[in-house]
């Protein structure tokens, strides 16, 4: 069973992953009102997707680091791609 396990987390990739979370309505308003730009080329999605990147980025890397990651990557910042 642990070899099963120990493969699967050798090969494990960002694709293997999705997230869904509940965005409160606030948040969307914040994006509009401070961040979005009509005259960024990016479109509207685009920028907001941008933006909820920075904030998880920006959240994630306040919590503490439980060691999980390999000892030369500790206090690397976290990004989500």
């Amino acid at each position: 069973m642990n070899e099963y396990v120990e493969y699967d987390v050798d090969t494990i990739t960002a694709g293997d992953y999705t997230v869904c979370f509940d965005l409160e309505e606030d948040t969307y308003k914040k994006f509009s009102d401070t961040y979005a730009d009509e005259l960024n080329p990016m479109c509207e999605n685009a920028q907001f997707k941008l933006y909820l990147q920075n904030e998880l980025e920006s959240r994630i890397n306040l919590m503490n680091d439980l060691e999980f990651r390999e000892e030369e990557h500790r206090g690397e910042p976290i990004k989500i791609a």
